[in-house]
């Protein structure tokens, strides 16, 4: 439905640190030939009603383009796919 690939979590709910201003922070492997710009942003609203919570979308092309290493490593790490 919108075209994903891998999910998954990463971040305060992914460490078990989440506060009540905490967003949900997911890495999420699109399949390129089916995304759209339209179903990005519907699984965003899809997630933030399902959660109730803002959501965050890191991108595996996203994840890439991080210049701090340790902090790309960290979230590398960290993520729980569900």
């Amino acid at each position: 439905e919108f075209a994903v690939k891998k999910i998954g979590i990463f971040g305060s709910f992914a460490k078990g640190t989440v506060t009540n201003e905490s967003d949900i922070d997911f890495y999420v492997e699109f399949d390129l030939e089916r995304l759209t710009f339209d179903k990005f942003f519907e699984l965003i609203e899809f997630l933030e009603g399902l959660t109730g919570r803002k959501v965050d979308i890191v991108t595996k092309d996203g994840l890439k383009t991080i210049r701090i290493p340790y902090i790309k490593e960290e979230i590398e790490r960290s993520i729980i796919y569900v």
